[in-house]
C-alpha cells in the first residue's frame, strides 16, 4: 500500500502493534475519516479535537501557522529581518484560512498515523467541514462495499488455491 494514499476505513478497523497502524493485514500510514468532533482543545500552535466515527474515537492534532507581523509592510523591518523573512510571511499568507471548529460539527480528516502519549493521532493535513449528511452515509455504504468485494476476492482465490491444490493431490497420488 503506497504511504501517499489516504486510506478510508472505520476507526474500529485499525489495530495497532509496535508503533505501526494495519487494517488487516496492510500497514496503514494515512486515514481519511469522516466523524462528529466530541472535544476541542486549543493552544498557541496547536488545536487538538477528537474525532467519533460512530465506531470509535481518535485524537487528532492540527498545527496552526503563526499569525503575520504586524510590521509586514513597514520597509525598515524587511531590511533588518532579510528577504527569506519577508517571504515566510507572504507564504504564510497564502495559507488557507484556520476553519473554526466547534462540539458536533461532522468533519473530513486527513492525515498521518503517530502514537501520542500511548494513544492513536492523526496528524492533520486537510480538515473540512462536512455539510451533507448525505456524505457521511455514502462514505459508510463505500467502506462497507470495498470490504465485501475484498472478501469475495479472498474467498475467490482460496478457492482456487483449493481447487489446485486438489488438482496436484489427485495427480502425485496417480503416479
Amino acid at each position: 500500500m503506497s504511504s501517499t494514499t489516504h486510506i478510508r476505513l472505520f476507526l474500529c478497523e485499525l489495530e495497532t502493534e509496535e508503533e505501526k497502524f494495519y487494517l488487516g493485514d496492510e500497514e496503514v500510514v494515512r486515514v481519511d475519516v469522516i466523524g462528529t468532533v466530541v472535544y476541542i482543545s486549543r493552544r498557541e500552535k496547536v488545536i487538538t479535537f477528537q474525532v467519533d466515527d460512530g465506531t470509535g474515537i481518535i485524537h487528532c492534532a492540527k498545527f496552526t501557522t503563526p499569525e503575520p507581523e504586524s510590521d509586514y509592510n513597514h520597509p525598515q523591518s524587511q531590511r533588518e529581518k532579510g528577504p527569506s523573512h519577508s517571504l515566510k510571511n507572504q507564504l504564510l499568507s497564502l495559507a488557507p484560512p484556520e476553519i473554526p471548529l466547534k462540539l458536533g460539527d461532522l468533519v473530513n480528516v486527513r492525515g498521518r498515523l503517530n502514537i501520542f502519549r500511548d494513544q492513536p493521532q492523526i496528524i492533520v493535513n486537510s480538515l473540512r467541514h462536512v455539510h451533507d449528511v448525505n456524505e457521511e452515509w455514502f462514505r459508510v455504504l463505500e467502506i462497507s462495499s470495498l470490504r465485501k468485494s475484498k472478501a469475495a476476492c479472498v474467498n475467490k482465490i482460496k478457492e482456487s488455491n483449493t481447487e489446485i491444490s486438489d488438482q496436484l493431490n489427485c495427480f502425485f497420488q496417480s503416479e
